[in-house]
């Protein structure tokens, strides 16, 4: 006899019930990159920004991006906003960003080729 539950008839409020919610994270990771000049003299230095942004709805933890340096574009500096950035691999570990925020990474850079160059980013890696 069970003094303060009824087994089997399904109501939650009673002790010898009890549920839990189990749900799969999701994230959508996107990736700007801009120049602040796209057509630079030979040893003037540039600018890349690149955001990474999480429109969730959870947050997004382990995120790495790659963003390898060219030939024609000569290491400068870095800052991240969360992070590390590592130039000679180009790895940026960027670590979580919570849902509806961003991480920013500024790399600097001087042009020492007058041909174009292509410089990309994209997300490596991210834990969900």
């Amino acid at each position: 006899w069970d003094p303060d539950s009824t087994p089997n008839n399904n109501v939650a409020s009673e002790d010898d019930q009890d549920s839990q919610i189990i749900g799969a994270t999701q994230i959508d990771l996107s990736l700007v990159k801009t120049v602040d000049d796209a057509t630079p003299n030979l040893n003037d230095t540039v600018t890349f920004m690149v955001v990474v942004s999480n429109a969730g709805p959870s947050d997004a933890t382990g995120i790495e991006v790659q963003d390898i340096l060219p030939t024609g574009l000569s290491f400068v500096g870095v800052t991240a906003s969360v992070g590390t950035y590592t130039s000679s691999t180009g790895q940026w570990v960027v670590g979580t960003i919570p849902n509806q925020n961003s991480a920013q990474l500024e790399i600097q850079a001087r042009v020492t080729d007058v041909n174009a160059v292509v410089n990309v980013a994209q997300v490596m890696k991210a834990d969900q």
